[in-house]
C-alpha cells in the first residue's frame, strides 16, 4: 500500500516538473518575440537619429 502511494507521488511530481518545463518552453518564443520587437524599435530609432545627424553635416568645400 505504501509503495503504491509513493509511486503515485513520484508520478505526480514528475508530471508537475514536465508541466513546468513545457510552460517555460511555451513562454520562451513569446519572450524572444517581445525582446526582438523592442530591439528592432531601438535600432530603427538609432538609425533614424544617425541619418538625421549626418544629413545636417555641412562639408567644407575647400
Amino acid at each position: 500500500m505504501l509503495n503504491k502511494v509513493m509511486t503515485q507521488c513520484t508520478s505526480l511530481k514528475n508530471h508537475r516538473i514536465l508541466q513546468k518545463n513545457q510552460g517555460i518552453s511555451n513562454g520562451l518564443p513569446l519572450f524572444i518575440l517581445i525582446v526582438g520587437y523592442i530591439f528592432n524599435d531601438l535600432l530603427i530609432k538609432a538609425l533614424s537619429t544617425f541619418t538625421s545627424l549626418t544629413k545636417n553635416i555641412v562639408y567644407d568645400k575647400n
